[in-house]
């Protein structure tokens, strides 16, 4: 799976950071992360080719590198990003977010914080994908 993240962020000219991948239901998702912007390309033939990006605008600095960055789960019903964002950024503090889309990615839900305890400091909880129900 990491070669084919590479070959398409490659193909894409892509200069993000923390490739994602998940698929549902024949589609597959790209998500990557880039400054304060979270990008999501749909593609449904498997990769080889990628749709229009979506864009979602984070609301302050979004943790990047060191294995953060954007996550991306699909089932049937919906698609999911979460990421970390804070007003440092790093790490050093913020939220886990949560951006919806039912529109396979085409449009997305304003940010849902979904951590405990808001604004603080979240550690290495997003290094596993999350999952959902199909």
């Amino acid at each position: 799976m990491l070669v084919l993240m590479l070959l398409v962020a490659a193909a894409l000219g892509w200069t993000g950071t923390q490739p994602q991948l998940a698929a549902s239901q024949g589609y597959t998702y790209l998500t990557f992360g880039q400054g304060s912007t979270i990008t999501v390309l749909g593609s449904t033939d498997q990769g080889v080719t990628f749709g229009a990006p979506s864009e979602i605008q984070v609301a302050g600095k979004m943790a990047l590198g060191m294995r953060r960055g954007p996550r991306i789960a699909a089932s049937r019903h919906a698609v999911i990003v979460t990421a970390v964002v804070g007003a440092r950024g790093g790490g050093a503090d913020g939220d886990v977010v949560l951006y919806r889309s039912v529109d396979r990615g085409r449009s997305w839900a304003p940010a849902t914080v979904i951590n405990d305890v808001p604004g603080r400091r979240v550690k290495a909880c997003m290094g596993w994908p999350p999952t959902l129900a199909a």
